[in-house]
């Protein structure tokens, strides 16, 4: 097995460290590059994570594929700063798996087709959760598409558990829905106030080009600080919607939990729905017309400002325009990146602001308790590819912000 604790080559931890500290300024929001294309071994950087523990220490994780595919041979790493993200530390492998991990049988043909991605297994999907004691942070992640992974850190990530697999929690669903594909988040997970974890998971039959077709979204939960994991109900699936799969969640200010996910429908809308405990009587899924979908991952916060109202910030491509040589599709451009305010639990949407106004993918959010908020997100300032992005961008910017729109 590769080291999973070995920081990676020093000359990708000097690098990516020069590239955080040339922070730059416009608009009110300062970024900096954590993660850039081409460094370390690896081809791309893609689908960030980020959470503040109860210490306070950032964590900013991401895949590191050798290729752009989502079938790459993928490593987890994850950079931290204990000064709210003005430096951060040289990126370490947090999650890998062995060379000669079975190979999901469902990806069979999407490797056949590209040779590249016989080089190495996948590790997929990290999602982590800050825990409610100082060090504690709860770590999921899927091996392959075909099992899930927990690990937890008592230093506030900087060594890790050996893994416990959690898959056989999810195998009660096989009844309902066949998959063959097994994918948590992405993003960050949830601590509901109640103490119970819950990740959102999406299940694929392993159908379509990228064996990801035909999927559902669930939830695994845990109420014992992440020793064991249980099912939720499935929450929505086809063919009542197209495709819901990378779901975002947050607690509303009554203590029930909404889910928000991606989907494929032609409406390009967000699809919401509440339960009161994160696993169990959904209601029954609705689109939200306020909020665009891209088809593409969103990232969900909930926060409070120095008055004590309960607020939560969506952010996600706020975009509509075509793709580029795919007028037909149901996706849209990733572009646009866009931070949104409510302040009655999602009801309405009424403030945001641009994050970048250019090619822009994946994301999530992240606050220290201060009114500064952080988003990780893909930046495509190259502007060539909207999958293979240029570098994962740190932005940062006041809560306050939101509201005024600079």
């Amino acid at each position: 097995m590769k080291p999973a604790s070995l920081l990676l080559p020093l000359i990708f931890t000097l690098a990516c460290s020069a590239a955080a500290d040339q922070a730059d300024q416009a608009g009110g929001i300062e970024r900096q590059d954590l993660y850039a294309a081409g460094r370390g071994g690896y081809a791309v950087y893609r689908i960030p994570g980020m959470i503040a523990t109860a210490d306070g220490t950032l964590l900013a994780y991401c895949e590191a594929r050798r290729t752009k595919h989502d079938w790459a041979d993928i490593d987890i790493v994850c950079r931290r700063s204990t000064d709210g993200g003005q430096t951060w530390a040289g990126p370490q492998v947090i999650a890998n798996v062995p060379e000669q991990t079975p190979r999901n049988p469902a990806a069979i043909a999407v490797r056949q087709r590209s040779p590249k991605l016989a080089a190495g297994p996948t590790c997929n999907n990290a999602v982590m959760i800050a825990g409610d004691q100082p060090g504690l942070v709860h770590l999921l992640y899927c091996v392959e598409y075909q099992t899930c992974w927990y690990k937890r850190s008592l230093d506030d990530g900087i060594n890790w558990s050996e893994p416990t697999e959690v898959t056989p929690a999810l195998e009660r669903l096989k009844s309902e829905f066949d998959f063959r594909v097994v994918a948590t988040g992405p993003g960050h997970g949830l601590r509901h106030s109640s103490g119970r974890l819950i990740v959102p998971v999406w299940l694929s039959m392993g159908r379509g080009d990228n064996a990801h077709g035909t999927i559902c979204v669930t939830s695994l939960v845990s109420d014992d600080a992440g020793a064991t994991w249980q099912s939720g109900e499935i929450v929505a699936k086809p063919p009542e919607f197209a495709d819901p799969n990378e779901t975002c969640a947050v607690e509303l200010s009554d203590g029930r939990v909404l889910f928000n996910s991606r989907n494929t429908d032609r409406r390009n809308r967000r699809l919401i729905a509440i339960s009161e405990d994160g696993a169990t009587n959904w209601s029954p899924p609705r689109f939200d017309d306020q909020l665009v979908e891209p088809v593409c991952q969103g990232s969900l916060l909930s926060m409070k400002d120095r008055n004590g109202t309960h607020l939560i910030l969506f952010s996600n491509p706020r975009s509509l325009a075509p793709v580029p040589g795919r007028p037909d599709s149901t996706r849209r451009s990733r572009q646009n990146l866009t931070v949104r305010l409510s302040a009655d639990d999602g009801q309405s949407w009424p403030s945001w602001r641009t994050i970048d106004p250019g090619i822009s993918g994946y994301s999530d959010l992240a606050s220290t308790g201060d009114g500064q908020v952080f988003c990780l997100y893909e930046n495509g300032r190259d502007g060539r590819n909207q999958f293979a992005h240029d570098s994962l961008t740190l932005a940062r910017f006041s809560l306050s912000s939101i509201r005024t729109g600079d």
